[in-house]
């Protein structure tokens, strides 16, 4: 397991931290092997199962690093120049995708280098499922998705379902076996077979907002 922080780099303060023996006990690393270490925060982090890991985040400017072996040793990556600070990464098919709250950025070698795939769209969250991306835009109160992670289109809420018909403050996304999820204000949980269309199933008000949402094969837990 990994798990990313804002923190100082090293020591019991460590941004990075490893766990070995599902997280009985976790142990630091630096951000960068050669020194170079992140002076801000993380928010988030990924893995391609291979032992390829980005992590990103940011507190006035965005922070990327990146990992070849499964989370030992880490290196500081730059950003593209005007990238603000970044929340959401992901992975799929060879494809890294991460936000800030208003541009996407996209890389093909393992989080070494990054485009600008969108100056107007965010992602504050990222997943990956049936050959389609995800990503929860909380600047903008939207989801989008995408086939390829360069063109990106805004997702639709379905008015009979729900009677949900726009997406307020999306916080986060997910996919487990063949359904995304992705949730928002008010314990709103919106799914999607397609990951074009929503459907709402629960919204009523005060109801606390929903900031994270995962599934495994016992089920989702938001």
């Amino acid at each position: 397991f990994i798990a990313v922080c804002k923190a100082p780099d090293t020591g019991s303060g460590a941004k990075i931290w490893v766990s070995v023996n599902n997280g009985a006990k976790w142990s630091p690393r630096n951000s960068d092997a050669g020194g170079d270490f992140l002076s801000q925060g993380l928010h988030g982090v990924a893995s391609d199962g291979s032992g390829n890991l980005v992590a990103v985040g940011g507190g006035w400017s965005p922070q990327i690093t990146r990992s070849g072996d499964n989370g030992e040793t880490w290196h500081v990556v730059t950003a593209p120049a005007g990238t603000p600070p970044l929340y959401g990464v992901g992975y799929g098919k060879g494809v890294w995708i991460a936000g800030t709250s208003s541009r996407i950025l996209r890389s093909t070698d393992n989080g070494s280098t990054w485009s600008t795939v969108s100056m107007t769209m965010g992602a504050s969250d990222v997943t990956f499922g049936n050959n389609r991306w995800l990503v929860a835009d909380n600047s903008q109160n939207k989801f989008h998705w995408s086939a390829d992670g360069t063109n990106w289109q805004d997702c639709k809420a379905h008015a009979d379902f729900g009677g949900g018909t726009s997406f307020s403050w999306a916080h986060a996304c997910t996919f487990y076996d063949g359904l995304f999820i992705g949730v928002t204000e008010y314990g709103n949980i919106w799914t999607s077979e397609n990951g074009r269309e929503f459907k709402q199933w629960k919204g009523a008000g005060g109801d606390p907002d929903c900031w994270g949402i995962e599934g495994n094969e016992r089920g989702f837990i938001a």
